[in-house]
């Protein structure tokens, strides 16, 4: 939210506060147009910096001694505040892009989206989610993170509906992950509980891990020979829960092409 600057303020809400963290000054009156246009885009890159900056708006109409110091002689005239010192600034409503180049010249850029999102990934995938719902930037790695949050959040639930829900965010035509969305959204319609118990065996012993293993393996060695490509579904949708480095993955695979192939 932008900080309301007066003359009996400006000290402390500027000047002070700018040692801290970068101030970004919006001197504006209400019958500007150019000032009314300016100022949701101030806002919303103020959000979107994540506090890497804060956002100070000066009346000019209310506090003309404020205006004077600055000399300001038309506005929207914005001014950028660091250490108690104004270290640059520009005139009039800018273009978005315009403002985030003049701003990442002095201030730390914001972290992406899709940055903040991987991490809450791990710790709370249905956050994680909702994130990536609201986001209105276009987010990196989409379908990698949906999956991240996927295979994180089947870990601490039975919940179907929730896991379907997620998968089911994944583009089906996507190149990377829609043929895992459509083999998981079959595991979980058709495997239901036992299914989300067997993929969270898989991070537990060896024992529990192979057995599990075994059991879908068997359903494709014990299938006829035409239907064992679809049968070894349940299987892959195992071996996206292991390590790509794990020793067992590689030893069911090779059990797995010598009943294909």
């Amino acid at each position: 939210m932008p900080v309301e600057i007066t003359e009996q303020n400006f000290k402390e809400k500027v000047v002070d506060a700018s040692m801290n963290v970068p101030i970004l000054v919006d001197f504006w009156a209400d019958w500007c147009g150019p000032c009314k246009m300016l100022s949701p885009v101030l806002e919303k890159l103020e959000r979107d910096y994540g506090g890497n900056f804060i956002l100070a708006k000066v009346d000019t109409e209310s506090n003309q001694q404020l205006a004077m110091m600055f000399r300001i002689s038309s506005i929207p005239d914005v001014r950028l505040v660091k250490e108690g010192k104004v270290v640059d600034g520009f005139v009039g409503a800018l273009p978005e892009k315009d403002i985030k180049a003049f701003l990442d010249k002095h201030v730390e850029p914001p972290q992406s989206a899709g940055g903040d999102i991987a991490k809450l990934a791990q710790s709370n995938p249905l956050e994680a989610l909702k994130k990536i719902k609201e986001s209105t930037e276009e987010i990196e790695n989409k379908p990698k993170l949906l999956w991240t949050i996927f295979s994180n959040h089947l870990m601490k639930t039975k919940k179907i509906e929730e896991l379907t829900q997620i998968i089911s965010e994944i583009d089906e035509e996507d190149p990377s992950f829609g043929n895992q969305r459509r083999i998981m959204l079959k595991f979980l319609e058709t495997e239901k509980d036992k299914g989300i118990e067997n993929l969270k065996k898989l991070n537990s012993s060896a024992n529990e891990k192979t057995k599990v293993l075994d059991e879908y393996l068997a359903i494709v060695e014990n299938s006829k020979y035409s239907e064992r490509g679809e049968k070894k579904e349940f299987l892959l949708a195992c071996f996206y829960f292991l390590s790509p480095d794990d020793e067992v993955l590689f030893e069911y695979r090779r059990k797995l092409s010598s009943l294909i192939f």
